[in-house]
């Protein structure tokens, strides 16, 4: 418990909140902490994402990779984040 408290500590004096999550930004490589409730970036998988209105592709799948993956592929993926969803809304 007493690490637990000082990380929250050291997380506090650094100015970031422990809701934040810590990604790695695809364009520059490095790690960075992003907000849970942040409407423009979310974690793709440990990855920062961006949201964009009216985009398919699954938000714990991360854009090089969807980027590079066939239309079958794609497809797949996107049946398989629709049944999480409905299984996670019974």
């Amino acid at each position: 418990m007493e690490g637990e408290e000082e990380f929250e500590q050291l997380m506090r004096e650094a100015g970031l909140e422990s809701d934040d999550i810590e990604v790695i930004d695809p364009k520059t490589g490095k790690s960075e902490f992003i907000s849970k409730d942040d409407p423009s970036y979310y974690d793709a998988s440990g990855f920062k994402g961006r949201s964009y209105k009216g985009s398919s592709k699954p938000k714990d799948i991360p854009t090089f990779l969807w980027r590079g993956a066939s239309k079958a592929a794609r497809e797949r993926a996107k049946r398989e984040a629709l049944l999480k969803d409905v299984e996670r809304g019974s």
